[in-house]
């Protein structure tokens, strides 16, 4: 049987599974899984995430924390909810 989850973004985010809300983690979890889901249709660079849940003054280890959030929240809310797409990285030109 597969199981559905249900999002609801209007304030406040609540996600149901299977018909009860999985335990999401603390608020810069929950704002990752806010922007992701507010963009569903879109690529959210890692930047643009960094930047929602940091803002303009990141600590040095955002990359690595944004890393585990989402680790996190695909454990939760199981496979293929929440993907990664790797983009090449573009070297400018001398």
């Amino acid at each position: 049987m597969e199981l559905v989850v249900e999002f609801r973004v209007l304030r406040p985010l609540l996600v149901s599974e299977g018909g009860r809300p999985p335990a999401l983690g603390g608020h810069r979890q929950r704002v990752v899984l806010g922007v992701v889901l507010a963009h569903a249709s879109e690529v959210v660079s890692t930047e643009r995430l960094i930047d929602e849940v940091w803002g303009e003054e990141p600590p040095d280890t955002a990359r690595k924390s944004l890393q585990v959030y989402v680790s996190r929240l695909r454990k939760i809310l199981g496979d293929g909810v929440i993907a990664s797409h790797d983009h090449p990285v573009r070297r400018r030109r001398p």
